[in-house]
């Protein structure tokens, strides 16, 4: 049996392992966990974007806060069902990250990184004074509040699982190859006939339509919204928190980070400047110590060698 029939055997047990939790956990280890399959998809192709195509973006929070708009002007004024309100946001966002990817992806490196937090600004600036969506006052996805935990909790398991393929698929496909060698030099890379700009905007594309889709989930388990939080520049911390901690751009280490961090903002919940301060501490202290993150440590020590 080679690495590939492994990895999707152990991915296949994993989740079903997961689609068995709701008969045993509680409603809060239930939250919890969507919370945390939410993190899982959103910093898994964050982070996807940064290892393989050294697209550095501080503007994730636009597309969380598309999707969880999206989802509940959608669900709430014109009676969509939840899960295609979620589809309708990540196809939404997918068109809007494939006119965005132009002009952002014109630029490179820390100007991209600047001009993408920019544009998620406007985004927030826009709804604070979008009044059909509830302005700075906010709005409620009325729908959300009918759903059993259980029903939010497979909805988080099932973008989670989508994002997980996605960064495998796409791995090992051309257009990974494609990538990850357009990250190293886009010079050469056109050079054995690879187009940069093509390659990275569609993975942008899909960027946006998987965490738009993390953000709709995350919408319906909060189930009251506002533009200052859910286009906060706090979300890029915080991806860019469990990415780095699980490990950068992989499915495991996404996987890991995510939970620690649910965790961690768990245990420190009531002390908000002193959880970000040693977050903060924890994050530096693993880039020095393990700077392939927990799980690319695990990985070595175990002489494992799984790309993702």
């Amino acid at each position: 049996m080679n690495g590939k029939s492994t990895a999707a055997m152990a991915s296949i047990a994993v989740l079903a392992a997961m689609a068995m939790l709701p008969l045993t956990a509680d409603k809060y280890l239930m939250s919890t966990a969507s919370r945390a399959l939410v993190y899982m998809a959103a910093a898994g192709m964050w982070g996807f974007m940064v290892a393989n195509a050294e697209m550095i973006s501080l503007g994730p929070q636009m597309f969380i806060g598309l999707g969880s708009y999206t989802v509940a002007i959608l669900s709430n004024y014109y009676g969509v069902p939840i899960w295609a309100s979620i589809a309708a946001a990540a196809g939404i966002s997918a068109a809007i990250g494939y006119g965005l990817s132009y002009p952002l992806l014109r630029l490179r490196g820390l100007y991209f990184a600047i001009a993408s937090l920019l544009v998620s600004q406007i985004f927030m600036m826009f709804f604070l004074n979008w009044d059909y969506a509830g302005g700075a006052m906010g709005i409620s996805i009325t729908a959300a509040s009918n759903m059993s935990i259980s029903g939010i909790y497979y909805h988080a398991l099932a973008v989670a699982a989508v994002a997980a393929a996605t960064m495998y698929l796409v791995y090992y496909s051309k257009m990974g190859y494609g990538l990850r060698a357009a990250g190293a030099d886009e010079e050469a890379a056109e050079d054995i006939g690879v187009n940069p700009f093509r390659m990275k905007a569609t993975l942008f594309v899909i960027h946006a339509a998987i965490t738009a889709a993390a953000g709709g989930v995350n919408a319906i388990n909060k189930v009251y919204l506002y533009p200052l939080s859910e286009f906060s520049p706090i979300w890029i911390a915080e991806l860019m928190f469990s990415s780095v901690m699980g490990g950068m751009g992989t499915i495991v280490g996404s996987a890991l980070g995510s939970a620690l961090y649910v965790y961690l903002q768990t245990v420190f919940a009531s002390q908000v400047y002193i959880s970000l301060l040693l977050m903060g501490t924890i994050v530096l202290v693993i880039l020095v110590v393990i700077p392939d993150g927990i799980w690319g440590y695990l990985s070595s020590r175990l002489k494992l060698k799984p790309p993702i």
